[in-house]
């Protein structure tokens, strides 16, 4: 087990373990080596890019320094570029979503929201919203953690909702792009070519190399290993 002692300070530095364990969470108490056991306290929710690990998720996206999203256990998780194929191709679910709606494995809400992906690429959560206004805020969270989940998309950024005459409304809501947009299609084919078993075995055994002293089983729980 590879424990990390130093602590980051800058975007870059961040970037750079990001490369080195493969895939951080932002923060909570998981077993996953998280951005909040590396950072100084003081630093979160500054406003400071470069500095506050809060500001690092939208940077990452601007930057494509690599992949946003929540993949497991709802927690959001900061995936290198190098291990997105694997995350692909662990977590992909190996049946069509149409059969797993016809089981009772998806919602109606989730259907509904992948189908709008199905349409376009890129959706703010302030569009989907009003594509669907009668969908309770609690349901929209579920369907877009599910569909990322799902490795079907990912946080892609931000969006600003705009007036009728243009002028911004409120805060930026967060964009969402289907996987297989944001990642290409070389990485897509790679995934594609990988067995889902034998890559959630190695996504747990990089994992562990970070992790929490004594956090086996809470690992196989989470990564389903």
């Amino acid at each position: 087990m590879k424990s990390v002692q130093r602590m980051i300070q800058t975007y870059d530095e961040f970037i750079g373990l990001l490369n080195e364990a493969g895939f951080v969470t932002l923060g909570g108490s998981g077993p996953v080596l998280g951005l909040n056991r590396v950072t100084p306290p003081e630093n979160w929710h500054t406003g400071l890019a470069d500095t506050d690990p809060w500001e690092w998720k939208r940077l990452l996206c601007e930057k494509r320094d690599g992949t946003y999203t929540r993949a497991r256990g709802h927690l959001a998780f900061f995936i290198s570029w190098d291990w997105l194929p694997s995350f692909i191709a662990a977590y992909t679910p190996e049946l069509p979503a149409q059969e797993r709606y016809e089981m009772g494995l998806i919602s109606r809400d989730q259907m509904a929201m992948r189908a709008l992906f199905m349409e376009r690429p890129v959706w703010a959560r302030h569009e989907i919203r009003s594509q669907m206004p009668d969908l309770k805020k609690s349901a929209l969270e579920r369907g877009l953690n599910a569909l990322m989940a799902d490795m079907e998309i990912v946080i892609s950024g931000e969006a600003q909702k705009l007036s009728w005459d243009g002028r911004p409304v409120g805060w930026p809501s967060c964009a969402y792009e289907r996987m297989e947009n944001w990642a290409g299609a070389r990485i897509f084919e790679q995934a594609m070519q990988r067995n889902p078993v034998e890559e959630r075995q190695k996504i747990r055994e990089q994992a562990a190399k970070f992790a929490i002293p004594g956090s086996e089983d809470a690992l196989d729980k989470l990564f389903g290993a």
